[in-house]
């Protein structure tokens, strides 16, 4: 009987897309995607609500689509299941950034 193995943790798009644009498919939509970084309700930021996402890109995209929604950010982080979702935090009223771990993924709509 074959052994039970952990489903990979999927890689983050960090820190290779810091500072590039990603473009909705189908929209108008355009993202500046930022790494290192979170804006947060310590900095003033909310959370409109959270989608579970198995990319960076599916996180913008759901943010695209979201009313009210200025950023988003996803990343792997503790408490995160094993498997190929995370959560993706939609946010509005962005402020103030402040530091994150490097593989840490945070996108601005544009």
């Amino acid at each position: 009987m074959p052994s039970s193995t952990a489903l990979p943790i999927p890689l983050s798009d960090c820190p290779a897309v810091n500072g590039t644009v990603y473009r909705v498919p189908n929209s108008d939509k355009r993202f500046l995607r930022m790494c290192g970084v979170d804006y947060s309700g310590l900095s003033g930021a909310v959370d409109i609500k959270q989608v579970p996402t198995g990319s960076f890109a599916d996180c913008m995209n759901n943010c695209a689509g979201t009313v009210g929604c200025s950023g988003c950010s996803w990343g792997i982080v503790q408490g995160d299941k094993p498997g190929p979702e995370h959560r993706c935090w939609i946010k509005s009223t962005l402020q103030r950034g402040h530091a994150a771990n490097d593989d840490f993924c945070f996108g601005i709509l544009m």
